[in-house]
């Protein structure tokens, strides 16, 4: 969002200038204007990169309704960005490793990350030669994700609205398999069916979050069946649940993860 602001005052930019600005690399920063052409285009504005390192911008006047327009579909700040990656990843990260999937210069990274560890001491731990890790328990990593992702995961088709945040924010795409998410809409899906519940658009965007990544952190063998009114399938060992009593969504935790879900999942954070 901020790019746009910035190229909303300017009919030429000149890269290293706004490089410069944002503490990016040239590299970095083509390749962010690059992302930002489709919506662009949508909005009736044109670029073109010139030689000598400039950058043309046509149609100034459209950039008042795109910024309106889009406000929280672009807005991310580094933080928000920063916790998401650190909690999608079950190991350390080094700061250039941060750095680089986050498109900022490492000396960026390092400021913005020693006040992110003073200010959640709970959560992240850092460990000389190692990098940082996200240590908090399993059910507050889960609301921390869906916390972060839940303004962004907006309508009926999450694959398009993963899709999208993947290109815009952070790739998340790839934390997750096909099967993975096919499965989280399949239970969506299922709940909606029954006649007995009565969801709002927001709580089945948070629910159909929980169960991406319940699918994603918790390695068991999931799978969609009928189970037994105290949610535990006659076949196996006794270590799956049913949510809320629901019959449609059957899933084996390992031994790292195997707590009791929460009672109210779309709530719990």
């Amino acid at each position: 969002m901020e790019l746009l602001r910035y190229l909303s005052n300017y009919d030429t930019v000149r890269l290293d200038v706004a490089a410069a600005h944002f503490e990016l690399s040239e590299k970095t920063l083509k390749s962010r204007l690059s992302s930002l052409q489709g919506v662009l285009q949508e909005y009736g504005i044109q670029t073109e990169a010139l030689p000598g390192g400039q950058y043309l911008v046509r149609g100034r006047a459209h950039f008042a309704r795109l910024l309106k327009e889009n406000s929280l579909r672009y807005e991310m700040d580094f933080d928000q960005k920063c916790l998401l990656l650190l909690a999608l990843n079950t190991g350390y990260l080094v700061v250039q490793d941060i750095a680089d999937r986050l498109l900022v210069s490492k000396s960026y990274a390092e400021k913005k990350l020693g006040r992110l560890l003073r200010e959640y001491p709970d959560e992240l731990h850092s460990q000389r030669h190692y990098g940082i890790r996200y240590e908090a328990p399993p059910e507050l990593r889960l609301a921390r994700i869906v916390r972060i992702l839940f303004p962004y995961i907006v309508g009926e088709d999450f694959e398009a609205a993963l899709t999208q945040f993947d290109r815009l924010h952070l790739p998340v795409l790839s934390c997750f398999t096909p099967e993975q998410r096919d499965r989280a809409q399949k239970a969506v899906g299922l709940l909606r069916t029954m006649e007995l519940f009565s969801f709002t658009d927001e709580s089945i965007q948070q629910l159909y979050l929980y169960f991406l990544l319940l699918l994603r952190f918790c390695t068991g063998k999931p799978r969609f069946g009928l189970t037994g009114a105290a949610g535990r399938n006659s076949s196996d060992s006794g270590t799956s649940h049913c949510w809320n009593g629901f019959p449609g969504f059957a899933y084996s935790f390992p031994p790292s993860c195997r707590r009791k879900p929460p009672d109210t999942l779309a709530g719990s954070y």
